[in-house]
């Protein structure tokens, strides 16, 4: 069986329209069906805002704002894969955190 690839694209912006890109994370939707899986999405989702909060905290102003669009961008990726359980793996990570 072939496997179906879910790529996901959010539109990140950390303090003005300068910093909006788009951003996608490609990965197996098979992933979704274990708890290992959502784990390894969950992963690729947090490394691909890191770094492209990383990459756009140019200035001090970005950078105080770096922490809030990683995780504005990590929640909106999470909402696009429509996974209710990612989702709520991403609520209690954010809390503990």
């Amino acid at each position: 069986m072939k496997a179906i690839v879910a790529p996901i694209v959010a539109l990140a912006a950390l303090t003005a329209p300068a910093f909006a890109a788009d951003v996608e994370v490609t990965f197996d939707r098979s992933l979704l069906d274990s708890a290992e899986g959502r784990e390894a999405v969950l992963e690729m989702i947090e490394a691909e805002a890191r770094d492209f909060c990383r990459r756009e905290a140019t200035n001090q102003r970005a950078l105080i704002a770096k922490s809030t669009c990683y995780r504005e961008m990590v929640a909106q990726l999470v909402e696009d894969t429509n996974d209710q359980i990612l989702a709520q793996m991403n609520v209690e990570f954010d809390i503990l955190n």
